[in-house]
């Protein structure tokens, strides 16, 4: 794919700052992933919280391990081309005069840029989702769990289990138009796993 110049002009301070927060954020998983090797890495300690959709019957048919089948971790991992999993008419709802949208191998991402507005999804190949931060909202009834946090005004990052034992997906968005685009990352969020789950 070409990363030239696709993501500059009117969407290129959206797209610099996803770029940013994207970068931010592999750092951090690489830091908690090698946190998780050298420890427990539970995602709840005795009277801690209860992670988002760690409770019985929280899992899904084909979402984790144990059942037989291939994970949705499994298979997004089996994802040749990440960008087929993004729902193009769900994108225009977030993006508005959407590029055509970009991939990256590693991690496995898919970009749009638009006018005010720049979106991703990739996946996390880390520990369980576990418990989260302190301010991020708790979304209820995708994956395994999920939660959203804000980063800042109109900035915001979906983190959504994949399995009970590791993996994310991640929605990110990074917006200017004055819009709260919630509803809309979590319906793409589930057209992915649907997706996935096919």
């Amino acid at each position: 794919m070409n990363h030239g110049n696709k993501g500059r002009g009117a969407g290129g301070s959206a797209g610099r700052r996803l770029a940013r927060a994207a970068a931010l954020i592999a750092t951090t998983m690489l830091i908690t992933a090698c946190a998780g090797a050298t420890g427990g890495g539970g995602p709840t300690a005795a009277g801690g919280t209860q992670a988002p959709g760690a409770g019985g019957g929280g899992q899904t048919a084909g979402s984790g391990g144990g059942g037989g089948g291939t994970s949705l971790f499994e298979k997004a991992t089996a994802v040749k081309h990440f960008c087929d999993l993004l729902p193009t008419d769900l994108v225009a709802t977030i993006v508005s005069s959407p590029t055509p949208p970009q991939e990256m191998q590693f991690p496995p991402t898919c970009t749009v840029y638009g006018d005010k507005t720049a979106m991703a999804i990739s996946l996390a190949s880390v520990n369980p989702i576990g418990d989260p931060p302190a301010d991020a909202q708790v979304i209820s009834g995708v994956g395994t769990g999920a939660y959203l946090e804000k980063l800042t005004t109109g900035n915001f990052s979906l983190w959504v289990g994949l399995t009970p034992d590791a993996g994310m997906l991640l929605v990110e968005v990074d917006n200017s138009d004055g819009k709260d685009h919630t509803d809309e990352a979590v319906n793409l969020a589930k057209s992915v796993l649907a997706k996935l789950a096919s």
